[in-house]
């Protein structure tokens, strides 16, 4: 729920006859109770749970203009650093860094969207197998050189392919290479 939301829920309830220990429980503790109180306070000195200014220090640099100048500028040139956004707009870096994450999805890597869909649509399409196909491969190596090489393209090695198709090839190898002995 939103703050504005809880403040409703906590004017309505007061309005009924609940107070602030009554609220707070029917809340489940989504407010503290001295925020409660302190709500149940300004309905009853102005009939309106209205703050004169939102707490905390005021936003200087992630502000909307900036966050639109970001948004316009990745929508001119989509490959782009962050640190170059950032001296482009005359901002720092983390800063720029905070709105990007902010707004896009920081996993693309080189162009920053919205969602995949967008950026599919700017180029960013990255597909990868996800289930590659394997081979077995078998190879003898001794003093005197190499086997030929098998490749056993379906299934994993067991007997029975080892001694249907390697095997055989083996030998030959062997005797080419030791001789007959």
């Amino acid at each position: 729920m939103k703050s504005k939301d809880l403040q409703l829920a906590v004017n309505n309830k007061y309005e009924n006859g609940d107070g602030p220990t009554k609220i707070y429980h029917d809340l489940a503790g989504v407010v503290s109770l001295r925020t409660i109180k302190l709500w149940v306070k300004m309905l009853n000195q102005t009939d309106s749970i209205d703050l004169s200014h939102s707490p905390g220090r005021p936003r200087t640099v992630r502000t909307k203009a900036n966050i639109s100048k970001v948004k316009y500028r990745l929508a001119q040139k989509k490959q782009i650093s962050s640190r170059r956004l950032a001296a482009e707009i005359n901002i720092s870096r983390t800063s720029a860094r905070r709105i990007l994450h902010g707004v896009y999805n920081v996993q693309n890597d080189r162009v920053w969207a919205i969602s995949r869909a967008e950026a599919d649509r700017q180029g960013a399409i990255h597909q990868k197998a996800k289930f590659p196909t394997k081979a077995m491969v078998w190879l003898g190596v001794c003093t005197q050189g190499l086997t030929e090489l098998v490749i056993i393209d379906h299934g994993t090695m067991n007997a029975e392919k080892y001694i249907n198709e390697v095997l055989h090839i083996a030998l030959m190898s062997g005797n080419r290479m030791l001789g007959d002995d």
